[in-house]
């Protein structure tokens, strides 16, 4: 029995470890993985979006052997950023965001909501909006050389079955850097 202690060890720091790692709901939050078109894997770009990249771009850039992805407009007549889907399990009541965000050569748009910013939408199980999207935001309004750490608690809606995830320059101009984005369920 004396022998099978260090694997029985062994085996509960793997579980353990597993078990972090699983706990974020964001697949590919971290942008290690490169999928279509340079686009972070498990990422979307809206047709609407990606038909207006004449002065815009998005990529996954490397700093330090790791990646982060990077949004880059010029001008702050549209928006320019990626979204995913992810489910919702009933029982989960808030959800905890983090990321880093840096931003530079920052002008906001003309409107207050515009920005760098991480929107959450929650749909209900016919895909509908529950309430005015975004239900949850958090962002850099200025601009920040260095990264910064954001963190917010965010409410999920009773009948939520989905949320939107959505990382976007919107109507503003910047490079907009993020990096090591979780969303973990509140226990």
């Amino acid at each position: 029995m004396t022998r099978l202690l260090p694997l029985i060890f062994i085996f509960a720091l793997a579980l353990h470890a597993l078990a972090e790692d699983t706990k974020n709901i964001v697949p590919n939050g971290s942008f290690e993985e490169i999928g279509d078109k340079g686009l972070p894997a498990a990422w979307t770009m809206p047709e609407e979006w990606r038909k207006k990249t004449y002065d815009e771009d998005w990529m996954a850039e490397s700093e330090d052997g790791k990646n982060f992805l990077r949004l880059i407009k010029r001008n702050t007549t549209d928006s320019l950023g990626i979204k995913m889907v992810v489910p919702v399990q009933k029982e989960w009541t808030s959800l905890e965001v983090s990321l880093r965000a840096r931003l530079a050569d920052f002008e906001q748009g003309p409107e207050k909501w515009n920005g760098a910013l991480i929107w959450l939408g929650f749909l209900d199980a016919d895909g509908q909006q529950i309430g005015n999207f975004p239900n949850a935001s958090l962002g850099i309004q200025e601009n920040c050389q260095e990264w910064s750490e954001l963190r917010k608690t965010v409410t999920v809606p009773p009948e939520a079955a989905e949320m939107t995830v959505q990382i976007i320059l919107a109507r503003s101009a910047g490079t907009f850097d993020v990096d090591d984005l979780e969303i973990v369920p509140v226990e």
